[in-house]
């Protein structure tokens, strides 16, 4: 049972036209993921980072233009706190999957290389794509930057992402669209007259959760701290698109 979202790596672009998507190429592979995180990796180790703190990677000048920053962080205060970093926010009571007890946020914004990666026929992009990855660094060292990549369990609540205002050109927040793209190639498109956020469809299962519990079904704990939290196998699901009001806006760090 469970019924929870992973975020391998979620990709945001704003699109000027307003027609579906049904297909799109992307020349962003794992091999080119996996360059940029080797140098946020390497960042890491040299400056000896404290636990909490971005960092920006330092990239070759053939990458310029690609921002790559990291962040390391305990599980448990992942837990407690949730993660706010680079335009991304991760809310409290997320749990990596598997559990480990310290993970590494690798995020990446593809500044002026995105039209390049992200070839959409017939959309003109008008904001950068950005993106992210969860990485197990229950051993983070010099000799060993072979992560294993983790998913996130967000007990149901959204993950959100901040643009800032400069990025849109006037009148395009009622002509444009807002595109993500999921680690599997599906695309979910919403207009920008909204907040744009991911959400897990997790409500029922949820509730589903909630009614065994009440009822006596036994539910495995994980025991982080003084916390106890449901463990619950994992289930790959689709996110959805959700809008509130009006669009927050913010640079990228």
């Amino acid at each position: 049972m469970g019924h929870n979202k992973s975020f391998h790596l979620i990709l945001f672009i704003f699109l000027q036209f307003c027609s579906s998507i049904h297909c799109f190429k992307s020349t962003f592979d794992d091999d080119f993921a996996a360059i940029l995180h080797d140098h946020a990796f390497k960042a890491l180790i040299h400056e000896r980072p404290h636990t909490g703190a971005l960092h920006n990677a330092s990239l070759p000048a053939n990458l310029a233009g690609i921002q790559v920053s990291a962040v390391g962080l305990r599980s448990k205060t992942l837990w407690r706190k949730g993660a706010n970093f680079s335009g991304f926010r991760i809310p409290p009571k997320s749990l990596p999957v598997p559990y480990v007890r310290r993970i590494l946020i690798v995020y990446h914004n593809l500044g002026n290389w995105s039209s390049i990666y992200y070839n959409l026929s017939g959309y003109s992009l008008i904001s950068p794509v950005v993106g992210f990855m969860v990485y197990d660094a229950s051993h983070l060292s010099s000799k060993n930057r072979n992560f294993p990549k983790l998913e996130l369990n967000t007990m149901g609540k959204s993950i959100s992402i901040e643009f800032h205002t400069s990025t849109l050109a006037r009148g395009t927040q009622e002509r444009g669209k807002c595109a993500a793209f999921n680690a599997y190639g599906k695309v979910f498109l919403m207009g920008l007259a909204a907040t744009m956020v991911v959400k897990s469809v997790a409500e029922k299962r949820t509730q589903e959760m909630e009614k065994e519990a009440d009822d006596g079904e036994f539910l495995e704990t994980y025991c982080i701290d003084s916390s106890k939290m449901p463990r619950a196998s994992v289930t790959r699901t689709n996110p959805v698109l959700e809008s509130t009001n009006l669009p927050k806006w913010s640079w990228y760090a």
